[in-house]
């Protein structure tokens, strides 16, 4: 964590940049597979949090200031994790079920 610590505190990028920086190369290699993890509580909630944490960071919010979750959202205009992990689920869910009757399905 420490080189993402220097990579986006210690650099001249605005702030869109990074959080656009942060959904087109770090989300993608969070979310690899994820439609078909088996996710459990517990797990969603480590994820939200390394991603609420990684845009805290990104948005320079101190952790002892006293900003709420939806506030912190709302400023980096991204939904949580675990929401768009259950996106993509149901997309795949979608494909599966469209799919022709001859394919093998996984369900």
């Amino acid at each position: 964590m420490k080189t993402l610590d220097d990579g986006i505190q210690n650099s001249g990028i605005c702030l869109p940049t990074n959080i656009r920086l942060y959904n087109e190369y770090i989300i993608p290699v969070l979310m690899c597979g994820a439609d078909v993890w088996s996710l459990t509580v517990a797990s969603q909630r480590r994820l939200d949090a390394f991603d609420q944490w990684c845009i805290q960071h990104i948005l320079r919010i101190p952790y002892t200031a006293h900003v709420s979750n939806f506030e912190v959202r709302s400023r980096a205009g991204r939904p949580p994790i675990t929401t768009c992990i259950r996106q993509r689920r149901l997309k795949l869910f979608g494909h599966v079920a469209r799919a022709d009757q001859d394919h093998n399905r996984a369900l």
